[in-house]
């Protein structure tokens, strides 16, 4: 069953989109501490979105967890984006894996309040 932020992504994708982009995950547990990046992109730029989170999902060993491009605003992130759930131990190495590989894309990196 696809959650509503996952229903969104893929309704706001398109028909023009390359391909439907399920969420990710490494079947982990989220470790306490986790670290949440917002890679943005315009709605032009999906293909190459879409193309580094396939490179994300094939590289960094620290990731926890990847979401489907994220076409619609959600909460304060205006842009479209995708999140990355990345191990606190990992989180130097995961930041500068991005930092060498994210092209023209921003990055947002912050640690996941615990409630």
């Amino acid at each position: 069953m696809r959650s509503s932020l996952q229903a969104k992504a893929l309704r706001a994708a398109g028909p023009d989109a390359r391909r439907p982009v399920e969420h990710h995950s490494r079947g982990r547990a989220s470790p306490r501490g986790l670290y949440q990046c917002h890679v943005y992109f315009e709605k032009e730029d999906r293909l190459g979105a879409a193309a580094l989170r396939d490179r994300v999902i094939g590289e960094p060993d620290c990731i926890v967890d990847i979401s489907p491009l994220i076409f619609e605003r959600v909460g304060p992130h205006t842009m479209p984006m995708f999140e990355i759930d990345i191990e606190p131990a990992s989180v130097d190495a995961a930041v500068a894996w991005l930092d060498a590989n994210r092209g023209g894309f921003s990055v947002l990196v912050h640690p996941v309040p615990e409630d």
